[in-house]
């Protein structure tokens, strides 16, 4: 009988120190890390001062988007809309969240185009509140005819820091994952 109450004694009080583990456990849970934006097609806008708009697009399954066709001196606006293909019926547009999210976001560009003004034209929704504009609108004007150059751009997510001026204005970030790497090819006539 002594037998039976040590061994029950025994059993509740490893119970309530495997009860006493699981509530210590849930208290070092870690906290919600934010997922970074999936992306599937990039549609860019160029739209030349005093001019019609046109609509270049990248899948994330190619390696290039389609070739921008500029003209030299001229000033054209680039807006970026970001698409998720996830959903059967339709593309979702991810430029609503990552608005939302833009203290997480940023756009570094790259291009190995010469003589050209890069300016970041964001307003007040996507101008983090350090004053960094994302760099979902641009502003470019290249002054010299060129072929077989490229503009490319990522959009970092929770990148350590930013810097806006960086490389011409094109922008740089440290740390961060990417949820955008698209690349277009550009030509600038005359």
């Amino acid at each position: 009988m002594k037998a039976i109450k040590f061994l029950s004694l025994g059993l509740l009080t490893a119970g309530s120190l495997i009860f006493t583990s699981c509530n210590n456990d849930d208290d070092k849970r870690p906290e919600h890390v934010e997922d970074h934006e999936e992306i599937s097609q990039v549609e860019v806008t160029v739209t030349p001062a005093n001019g019609e708009a046109a609509k270049y697009v990248f899948n994330d399954d190619e390696k290039e988007g389609q070739k921008i066709t500029l003209k030299e001196g001229v000033n054209y606006t680039f807006e970026v809309t970001a698409l998720n293909s996830k959903h059967e019926d339709h593309y979702h547009n991810e430029i609503g969240e990552i608005s939302e999210e833009k203290e997480a976001h940023f756009f570094v560009y790259q291009t190995d185009l010469t003589d050209y003004t890069f300016v970041r034209q964001d307003g007040p929704e996507t101008t983090r509140e350090d004053k960094t504009k994302l760099g979902l609108k641009v502003s470019l004007q290249v002054d010299k005819t060129q072929t077989g150059k490229y503009l490319s751009f990522e959009l970092k997510h929770q990148p350590a820091s930013v810097d806006p001026a960086a490389n011409n204005g094109l922008g740089s970030a440290k740390g961060g994952a990417t949820d955008i790497s698209a690349k277009f090819p550009v030509e600038v006539a005359k």
